[in-house]
């Protein structure tokens, strides 16, 4: 197996948990700063979850289309999603970005799983038991970003604009465009 491509599909995972976190993380700050309600902040977290009912229908499509494409489109409109949720300005900007995030995680993360599956094979415990610890260092790195964010007392947009950064997904994109 390429030890960069099997590097590279591992880390999907990481980034996956770390950046999805960045949102719902930046939530507090970004409803002052656009003046939402409760409610419609309360909204927009329940979006994102609910664009993965969409991703649902990609997830199939990986039996059927390049999980390259499929993987390598779906980390870029993952990227461009926290971007606009990131820069945006008002209540349906950030609706249509959370939808789009949640549906797009599905589309790079279980494509490039599955490519990692078959790369696998015969370590495949192994291997998604890697996939599953850098998921919750993910998990965990999500949060600490917003914190040291704080820390230095910038804004929380920035944190999930950081998220979106290109060269932090190359190894995303990379490995998915490696992926069958």
């Amino acid at each position: 197996m390429p030890l960069g491509l099997i590097a590279s599909l591992l880390l999907v995972n990481l980034a996956d948990e770390w950046f999805a976190f960045l949102p719902a993380g930046a939530m507090e700050s970004i409803r002052a700063d656009l003046g939402l309600s409760y409610a419609q902040a309360g909204v927009l977290l329940a979006l994102l979850p609910a664009g993965g009912v969409l991703g649902v229908f990609l997830m199939a499509a990986a039996d059927f289309v390049s999980r390259r494409i499929l993987g390598a489109a779906g980390a870029l409109v993952y990227a461009l999603c926290l971007l606009a949720f990131a820069s945006g300005r008002s209540f349906v900007v950030l609706a249509i970005a959370l939808v789009l995030l949640g549906a797009a995680s599905d589309a790079f993360v279980h494509a490039t799983q599955l490519a990692l599956a078959e790369l696998a094979a015969d370590e495949l415990d192994a291997t998604l038991a890697r996939t599953n610890v850098l998921g919750s260092i993910g998990d965990l790195l999500g949060p600490l970003t917003l914190a040291a964010d704080a820390r230095v007392r910038r804004r929380a947009r920035r944190a999930v604009a950081a998220g979106a950064s290109p060269r932090r997904l190359d190894p995303v994109v990379d490995g998915a465009r490696r992926a069958g």
